[in-house]
């Protein structure tokens, strides 16, 4: 192969073209499943949807013999991940085995054309922006300017920004906080640019908090989780230690049950439901910045928390404001915390009993210490030293990744099933399984027949994928926002579970898992 310019071919070239032959192969490997009888597949969908993304690794190509830029490498890799993720997504649903062995080859080429693209090298946060402007010589004309910068460039980069909201409401919600800027610190700034990202109701599209350097967020001694009966003390420093398990009735003056309080975190948090709102609620009602930015407690009023003791109403602390990441434990012996809650890895396994294997996705990135690759060998040879009748693969609290990690599991276990294993796959999902997590449950429902027990995911079924990064010039904030759109089904419905199991105060302080219960009983 030779490069655009009749050169050595750059790695993106050699990428691009490959990805382009894979395809090309794809739709010539059609033909030998359209004389045969369709069964649940129609052979034209098929032969339409990989002829049309043939068509635009064409034009995409042609883009990049005419202009050979950097732009156009970038351009060409954020088509290669889309058309990856669209073929993926939409052959997948299509009853694989259907057309016989002949469909399994287009899979699996499928599968490999997307494995190629996660792979590329991507380029830094914001490759499409304009220019950074000149600082200015204020605080407050450095952060004029970078609310400009965002309105100016964050439409242009991603196509999801207005699928929820209007522009002219995202434009009037920056002048409206160009406006207080002087009234508000720079935590508070950021945490109401959140809240104008928010609006955009799309899971991907946020800042980068945690990440934020040079910002000094506040936070409680306490953290908070939203279970069905209420909204929870889960964790807190050694003073607090014993408000763990406590229900929190108010904030401050106001009466403020889970639900409300749900609510009022739906206007901060990136979500795109009601699961995937609450998911996040226990940890931004844990910030002080966020409850004075969200007016759940308004500036000027004491920082005060009620909880429940008994049947009294009990004010239970005014923490200081000036505590940053404090060290929080769990009210609950190690050997308690519900699996679900353990992220120090990736991805590990259990054997939970004779019949069950137990598989936990705690994020879709690779392990320092042990491949994909390497970790499904490792189920692989539990199964073989001892069959299970089920699999369980815990996909909850997993805020997603690369498909690309979990993908050897589900080749590794279709195989097994070819092979003549019998067992059953259970997938166990709620409002914080995101992103690729999310399309991985989905893999595993329309592939392995999964039943999928929990609580709907957090987002919907027209869902956003594959993040790029837009950096703010003077404060540094990472502005993440999605270039990708996959639809699973009917744009409007939430990715939901088949079994519903949700699970209160009284299971998950004593230790219990309810879901995982459920799951062991399929």
């Amino acid at each position: 192969m030779v490069g655009l310019d009749g050169e050595a071919p750059t790695s993106t070239e050699v990428t691009f073209q490959t990805a382009l032959d894979s395809t090309l192969r794809l739709t010539r490997g059609l033909g030998a499943i359209r004389g045969e009888p369709p069964g649940t597949i129609t052979n034209s969908q098929v032969t339409r949807a990989v002829a049309a993304v043939a068509e635009r690794l064409t034009a995409g190509y042609e883009i990049a013999k005419q202009s050979g830029s950097g732009q156009a490498d970038i351009e060409l890799v954020r088509m290669l991940e889309g058309v990856a993720f669209d073929v993926l997504a939409r052959i997948s649903a299509l009853a694989p085995g259907e057309s016989g062995g002949a469909f399994d080859v287009l899979l699996t080429e499928v599968r490999c054309t997307s494995f190629l693209v996660r792979a590329l090298p991507w380029a830094a946060p914001g490759p499409l922006a304009a220019p950074a402007p000149q600082p200015a010589a204020t605080r407050d004309g450095r952060w004029f300017q970078d609310i400009r910068y965002l309105q100016e460039n964050l439409p242009e980069l991603s196509p999801r920004l207005f699928v929820r909201t209007s522009r002219e409401q995202f434009n009037a919600s920056l002048a409206d906080l160009s406006g207080r800027v002087s009234e508000m610190t720079d935590e508070e700034i950021a945490i109401a640019i959140q809240m104008v990202l928010a609006g955009s109701q799309d899971a991907h599209i946020g800042l980068d908090i945690a990440g934020a350097a040079g910002f000094a967020f506040k936070r409680l001694p306490v953290e908070f989780i939203v279970l069905r009966d209420g909204l929870f003390v889960i964790s807190a420093t050694d003073e607090y230690v014993d408000l763990i398990g406590k229900e929190v009735l108010s904030f401050g003056t106001r009466f403020f049950k889970a639900d409300f309080g749900v609510q009022a975190m739906g206007k901060v948090g990136s979500s795109e439901n009601y699961y995937g709102t609450r998911a996040t609620a226990g940890l931004l009602l844990s910030y002080v910045d966020v409850l004075r930015t969200s007016t759940v407690i308004p500036q000027g009023r004491a920082l005060q928390i009620f909880v429940q003791h008994g049947s009294e109403r009990l004010v239970v602390f005014e923490p200081t404001e000036t505590s940053v990441e404090p060290p929080l434990q769990y009210g609950f012996a190690d050997a308690m915390v519900p699996r679900w809650l353990q992220t120090s890895e990736p991805y590990w396994l259990e054997r939970l009993n004779e019949d069950s294997l137990y598989v936990r996705y705690a994020s879709m990135t690779e392990s320092p210490g042990t491949s994909p690759t390497e970790f499904v060998a490792q189920i692989n040879r539990e199964l073989e030293a001892s069959p299970a009748k089920r699999v369980v693969i815990d996909l909850r609290h997993n805020g997603g990744g690369v498909l690309s990690v979990p993908q050897p599991l589900l080749d590794a276990l279709e195989q097994r099933r070819a092979n003549g294993d019998s067992f059953s796959v259970v997938g166990l999902i709620d409002g914080a399984t995101v992103s690729a997590a999310l399309f991985f449950a989905h893999n595993l429902r329309v592939s392995l027949d999964a039943v999928l027990i929990g609580e709907p995911a957090a987002q919907k079924l027209a869902a956003s994928a594959a993040v790029r990064w837009l950096r703010l010039p003077n404060s540094g904030l990472g502005v993440s926002y999605p270039v990708v759109r996959i639809s699973l089904g009917p744009d409007a419905r939430d990715f939901e579970q088949d079994v519903s199991v949700p699970v209160d105060s009284t299971a998950f302080f004593a230790g219990r898992d309810p879901v995982l219960e459920e799951a062991l009983e399929r």
